[in-house]
């Protein structure tokens, strides 16, 4: 190993993508899927634990990179978000500029967020370790 890591060339089957659009609607926030939005290795129940947008995937792997993108929509209001975890599922935590953490437990803050545009855009990169027998 050098200090690019073990993994500095992996491709193909090795690097599993999973990604999709979260909006947040009025029942709660819900994996938009439609002919131009589309997900992949996200379970479709989605929950809010501590405040936070919490993600399951659809299995464990190390992780690589993980991204939340809020939208146009989202941004225009000052929105940000952070994202953690990766291996198994992952959290994300929205700012609210001149605000702070936005908890999106609190129905006062989760209408910051809300709308019928209001989408996060997530992709986790992970790396799906090959086994030799």
């Amino acid at each position: 190993m050098d200090e690019l890591g073990d993994n500095r060339h992996a491709t193909g089957p090795a690097v599993v993508v999973r990604g999709g659009c979260v909006r947040f609607g009025a029942e709660g926030p819900y994996l938009h899927t439609n002919d131009s939005h589309q997900s992949i290795g996200i379970v479709p129940t989605l929950t809010i634990v501590s405040g936070m947008l919490h993600v399951d995937l659809d299995e464990p792997l190390p992780v690589v990179s993980v991204v939340a993108h809020p939208d146009e929509t989202l941004t225009a209001r000052g929105i940000s978000a952070g994202i953690s975890g990766g291996v198994g599922f992952v959290n994300v935590r929205f700012h609210l500029a001149g605000h702070g953490p936005l908890y999106l437990n609190q129905p006062a803050h989760y209408e910051k967020v809300r709308g019928d545009l209001s989408n996060v855009w997530l992709t986790v990169l992970s790396l799906r370790q090959e086994t030799t027998p």
